[in-house]
């Protein structure tokens, strides 16, 4: 049964999920996310992090950093985002 704290947090992982879904450099690409101990996993279709230039790749990840602020009271101490094909990594933010 879900106790009250776990609701909450699961609110704060649904805000942090909606300021991305916003994102229109990564919204539409997001397919899904999953919890896992004190890891978020973000699951991205078509989203080639590896192609970003530096700048741009630094300024999202810096922009989801802050994003995530809530997260560590929620449990949360590592996002991973992730490719939803073959679940490779494709950048790990420590929060």
């Amino acid at each position: 049964p879900a106790t009250p704290a776990s609701g909450q947090n699961e609110g704060q992982i649904q805000v942090f999920i909606s300021s991305i879904r916003e994102s229109p450099l990564a919204g539409s690409r997001l397919r899904r996310h999953e919890k896992k101990g004190d890891v978020l996993w973000l699951y991205f279709e078509d989203f080639p992090m590896d192609k970003m230039p530096d700048f741009a790749r630094e300024k999202f990840l810096g922009r989801l950093k802050t994003s995530a602020a809530t997260l560590p009271s929620a449990g949360i101490k590592t996002i991973i985002l992730a490719d939803e094909k073959s679940n490779a990594e494709l950048a790990k933010v420590a929060l």
